[in-house]
């Protein structure tokens, strides 16, 4: 379940809501509660919150950015959440390599320094068009992509080629 929000009934805010599993969750929080854009406070907290999963897709329907940061793990749910419910996502470097991933400045913000996401921040709530593509475009990138569809399809064909089923594309050989 995702609410539909239009966009401009969105919070001009980034939400960045994590359990207390990873040092840098809470060090980024600590640094984004001083932060003020454009007459606008982030919203950035770690520990418990009192609502469930779907509160919890309804609020990230409702912001204009979601902050991804990893927990135990190094990949989190939020890095396909915030795009499903059409908020930007800004989200830290990591070492993963992900099928068909998000693209730096296309369809998400990606950052490696906190230095570096507050810049980002300023720049993308200061032009807040270009905030809103980057938020469309990550929507739209996880519809294609990463959808269980999607997903099927792309370990199908893997599966195919290998058995020599299907021969090699162009397309299939950026999936090996």
């Amino acid at each position: 379940y995702i609410p539909p929000v239009k966009w401009e009934d969105r919070a001009k805010t980034i939400s960045g809501i994590f359990g207390d599993t990873w040092p840098i969750r809470r060090e980024i929080c600590d640094i984004l509660k001083g932060v003020v854009i454009d007459g606008t406070t982030l919203e950035c907290n770690t520990g418990n919150h009192d609502y469930d999963y779907k509160g919890h897709l309804e609020h990230l329907a409702s912001v204009q950015a979601g902050l991804v940061l990893r927990g135990w793990g190094i990949d989190t749910y939020r890095h396909y959440e915030v795009p499903a419910c059409g908020a930007a996502t800004f989200r830290m470097k990591d070492s993963l390599i992900r099928p068909n991933d998000f693209t730096d400045g296309r369809n998400a913000i990606i950052f490696e320094t906190a230095d570096q996401l507050i810049t980002d921040l300023k720049f993308y709530f200061t032009h807040p068009d270009e905030l809103r593509v980057i938020a469309e475009e990550g929507k739209a990138h996880l519809l294609q992509y990463h959808t269980s569809v999607a997903r099927a399809a792309y370990f199908l064909d893997i599966v195919e080629r290998k058995l020599g089923l299907r021969r090699e594309t162009a397309l299939s050989q950026s999936y090996a």
